[in-house]
Formats: structure tokens, C-alpha cells, sequence
């Protein structure tokens, strides 16, 4: 339910990791190495387009997109609905809207993949932008910190019910 990003070297050309749906909250200060893309009205559009990607379990565009091997050893196309919502969701991404954080050696983001109703929260939908020069490369260290198992394991009541007991009194500790 959260994530920790940690860049190891800094100094690159490109290689910020994008959040094209996030925003500043009102009255949030700018922060060196953040970069705040312009507002666009297409937000509640690629919003959408993530919670079809997010409901069908593709957590990345490239599951949206990447033919499947079939069980006669052929591919199967990923439905054209899923194809469609992930280009549109790139395409507004590449737009240079949302946040962007810069590689900075030393530097730690920490992002919530769930709201504190247990659903996946398609505002931290992120990716990783192409260094710029050739040869250079971006490092980083990941760690995901999911909700314990034994959280998802009551049949009587639903996941997000399950997750959201777990979640909202650490969101409320922060």
C-alpha cells in the first residue's frame, strides 16, 4: 500500500518518475526537484481511462497492451477497450502534466498506491522517464511495503473493507 523510491545517483538528463494524474495539494510549497506539470482539463478523462486498467488488474500499461501466450501457443491480444484506455493514459502523460520528481542521489519518495478505503488509488499511477544521454543511467532502490496477509483473509466482508481497517490508522499516524 506504499511505495519507497530511492535514487541512488542523481546528474542525469531526463529520468524523472512521473505521476501524470497527481497534483500540489492547495497551499503546498514547491520543492526543489519537483516539477509541476501543467493542469490540464483531461484529468477526470485519463482518471477514468486508469480505473478501467485498474479494474481489469493491469497495474501497468504494458499488461494493457502486451500480448498474452494462448493456450494453442499463440498470443491473444489484450482486449482493444484495455488497449485504447492505456494509449490514451500514456498519450496524457506524455503531455508533461502531473508531478514529476528528478533523480537526485540520496533523494526518497514515498507514494500511496491505496486510499485510505483500501481501493488502489489511481493517482499514484507513475512511470519512469527515458534518460536522455546516451550511455547514462538512472538507479534506483525499490521497496513495497504491502498489507499483511492475514488483513486479506476475512470471508464476511469485502478486500477494500479488509484494507481500509488496515490502512486508515497509519495514514492517520502520518
Amino acid at each position: 500500500f506504499v511505495t519507497g523510491l530511492l535514487y541512488l545517483n542523481g546528474g542525469v538528463c531526463g529520468g524523472e518518475t512521473a505521476f501524470p494524474l497527481a497534483e500540489l495539494a492547495e497551499g503546498a510549497c514547491n520543492i526543489d526537484g519537483i516539477i509541476v506539470g501543467k493542469a490540464s482539463a483531461d484529468r477526470a478523462s485519463a482518471a477514468q481511462d486508469a480505473e478501467v486498467l485498474l479494474r481489469a488488474g493491469c497495474f501497468h500499461t504494458t499488461a494493457a497492451s502486451t500480448p498474452t501466450l494462448s493456450d494453442d501457443g499463440g498470443y491473444d491480444d489484450p482486449p482493444e477497450e484495455l488497449q485504447l484506455a492505456a494509449a490514451r493514459l500514456l498519450a496524457y502523460a506524455g503531455g508533461g502534466r502531473g508531478l514529476r520528481v528528478q533523480p537526485k542521489e540520496g533523494r526518497l519518495i514515498l507514494f500511496f498506491t491505496r486510499t485510505e478505503t483500501g481501493e488502489v488509488d489511481p493517482f499514484s499511477w507513475h512511470g519512469g522517464c527515458a534518460v536522455r544521454a546516451p550511455g547514462a543511467a538512472k538507479l534506483t532502490l525499490q521497496a513495497f511495503k504491502q498489507v499483511p496477509e492475514l488483513v486479506k483473509g476475512a470471508a464476511s466482508t469485502s478486500l477494500e473493507a479488509e484494507l481500509s481497517g488496515y490502512i486508515r490508522p497509519r495514514l492517520e499516524r502520518l
